[in-house]
């Protein structure tokens, strides 16, 4: 009997609790999404550190079934707010506690348990497009399919009965708290804002104010600076700037009022003076929610933001982390590479190599020397046309963050001196184009280009080998690489001519493409994940503070009614109502987020080669945030007005 009881009050209260069982389907639709993504075996094989990603996703759902917990309890109270009166009348009928609870826990499990199979359901549809997307970015070939795992079902489950657990313990705790006289007159008491004096609360909005830009200024500063205590200024960053966003809309109801007695004589027409007096009371009584909303909301856009252009940023940058199908490093002189060329044409089709050295001059000897035919060699490879210098002439190929500083030390000293010959720049005395710097074409992103007879009488530094290959040389290969480098360089260890400390490194680019776009995965759709989270806990907590709102404001529209407004007008004005709450916690995090995408862009646009892609990514992520927010304002008002308007 209290089952059936149960069944029927979740499918009479099921409109009511709409928001509720969004917000739970939601959530599950991302948990199983994800965990399914991560125990894709097609997607395990992508490359060796995917494990990272499956590690980093299970730890992240964990979290995310905390604060889905948080948020199912926010809505049990609120379930519970509106039916206390109810609770109230089966304790007066002499019906036990536990039995109300028993009856309340089968509710809302029962309510929970349909969220939470309609979720994992749209999850097997949508993690097969996760799925198709990553295999896509892999370059991986890949049919979508409904991917329906039985493990991912399981720890879906396992995540959902944690956040089910936590929330109905703390629900059924305050019930028993609760006395009748509480439960039967408790939505009567009106909502006590905090007081605070005017003066000091009016110091601690101007500090935020202050800090504000402060907290900007250190971001940049954290980014720009070499010193080590770059965190610690990131750190302070953060807290300030969270800080400013929290002080700042707790001051709001101060602010708002002070704005509203100076509106004038707009205030008084039509129903704008009830408008603004509903939203400055909503505002005041609920200005704790509102400011933890906009850090929230905050949080929610930079996170989304920083998942798609750093991950954007990754992809952009890895064809300049590996120009080329294979390259091999030896940081000694050796005299040839003929035992790796062996290997690699067993295993594909050489189409071309250059086998070079790398020199050192005791004149500039943080410079690594190149020789220009070397150096046009290497240009050859990836397709860039081949420059000349005069028998008197140097260049420097660097990386393009470090051209203003080489052509100013250029300006400064244009004679250089190398093992009695001296040289002064060409022409065109700085190339940019990426040659991998690092590497294998110079080091810390330089190099000094000189004529042949120059560099092939000084001391060899490093050997080098480049090779392009058709097809591309599998991923399998670096690991076979590296064992072949080291049985080459064996009888040079044992006979004493190197060292066995001898630097070594094989880059393959399949395989370093995709252990980075490896990287690339990991951050854009944890943060993406996470950022959605937080998007949707911030819709919930809204949705429910606007719910919670509901009897005292179907009386003050009853009561206009009675007065003689139009049963439109008072839908209209609901709806503004509801907009201005939905719309006030956004603005801050919206300036926040874009002058954060400003400072970045700035500091990072050569860094990650493509003009405004920060500015771009971060456009994409508020319009992505902006969809689910949306979302949530409409099926809150749709609810809302159904309530509230029920008598109007």
């Amino acid at each position: 009997m209290l089952i059936r009881l149960a069944a029927r009050n979740m499918v009479r209260s099921i409109r009511n609790y709409l928001a509720y069982f969004l917000t739970v389907l939601i959530a599950v639709t991302l948990m199983y999404s994800f965990t399914a993504l991560v125990l894709s075996e097609d997607i395990m094989e992508l490359s060796e550190n995917m494990s990272a990603f499956r590690g980093s996703v299970i730890i992240l759902t964990l979290f995310v079934s905390v604060i889905m917990a948080f948020v199912i309890s926010y809505a049990s109270d609120f379930i519970v707010s509106q039916r206390k009166k109810e609770f109230a009348v089966y304790r007066v009928m002499g019906m036990e506690q536990k039995t109300i609870n028993f009856m309340f826990c089968m509710e809302s499990s029962m309510l929970f348990f349909c969220a939470m199979v309609s979720g994992i359901v749209l999850g097997t549809a949508f993690s097969g497009n996760l799925i198709d997307y990553v295999m896509g970015v892999f370059d991986t070939p890949h049919k979508y399919g409904v991917n329906l795992s039985v493990v991912s079902i399981i720890s879906t489950a396992i995540f959902c009965l944690l956040m089910q657990m936590i929330a109905t313990l703390r629900i059924v705790r305050k019930i028993n708290r609760q006395k009748i006289i509480d439960l039967m007159y408790d939505a009567q008491k009106n909502e006590q804002a905090s007081i605070v004096h005017k003066a000091k609360l009016t110091g601690l909005f101007f500090l935020a104010i202050v800090l504000l830009p402060i907290g900007i200024w250190l971001i940049w500063y954290g980014l720009t600076c070499s010193s080590q205590m770059a965190w610690v200024y990131l750190g302070l960053a953060l807290i300030f700037i969270m800080y400013s966003v929290l002080r700042i809309y707790r001051c709001f109801p101060m602010m708002l009022a002070a704005a509203v007695n100076k509106l004038g004589k707009w205030k008084f027409e039509g129903t704008n003076l009830f408008l603004l007096k509903q939203f400055v009371s909503r505002v005041n009584s609920a200005g704790k929610v509102m400011a933890v909303v906009a850090v929230l909301l905050t949080l929610a856009m930079c996170t989304i933001a920083g998942g798609l252009f750093m991950g954007a940023s990754y992809k952009v940058n890895i064809e300049g982390y590996a120009p080329y199908d294979i390259a091999i490093k030896i940081d000694a002189d050796i005299p040839d590479f003929e035992e790796e060329l062996a290997y690699i044409s067993d295993q594909v089709d050489i189409t071309d190599y250059v086998d070079y050295k790398l020199h050192e001059s005791e004149e500039i000897p943080d410079l690594p020397v190149l020789a220009v035919s070397d150096y046009n060699h290497i240009r050859k490879q990836l397709s860039l046309a081949s420059v000349d210098i005069g028998e008197s002439e140097y260049l420097v190929h660097c990386e393009e963050i470090y051209k203003k500083e080489a052509l100013n030390q250029i300006k400064e000293q244009p004679l250089i001196s190398i093992s009695s010959h001296e040289l002064i720049p060409s022409k065109e005395a700085v190339y940019t184009e990426i040659l991998e710097q690092y590497w294998m074409a110079g080091d810390h992103g330089y190099a000094i280009v000189v004529p042949d007879s120059v560099a092939y009488g000084l001391p060899t530094l490093k050997s080098r080998l480049i090779v392009s290959t058709v097809p591309k040389a599998p991923k399998e290969m670096k690991r076979e690489l590296e064992h072949v480098v080291s049985m080459h360089l064996e009888p040079f260890v044992l006979e004493g001519t190197l060292s066995e400390h001898t630097t070594i490194g094989v880059m393959v680019k399949t395989w370093t493409t995709a252990n980075s776009l490896t990287g690339y995965t990991i951050i854009s759709f944890c943060c993406l994940y996470l950022g959605v989270v937080f998007t949707i806990l911030v819709g919930a907590l809204l949705a429910f503070q606007q719910m919670a709102a509901v009897s005292r404001n179907r009386r003050s529209y009853t009561m206009l009614h009675k007065m003689g407004v139009a049963s439109k007008e008072i839908s209209k004005l609901a709806f503004r109502e509801m907009l201005l709450f939905f719309a006030a916690p956004v603005i801050m995090p919206l300036i926040i987020t874009f002058l954060l995408a400003g400072v970045l862009n700035d500091i990072l646009k050569e860094q990650i080669m493509a003009l405004n892609l920060i500015l771009k990514y971060t456009g994409l992520a508020v319009m992505i945030f902006m969809v689910i927010y949306s979302f949530y304002f409409v099926v809150t008002y749709i609810t809302y007005k159904k309530l509230a308007l029920e008598r109007v």
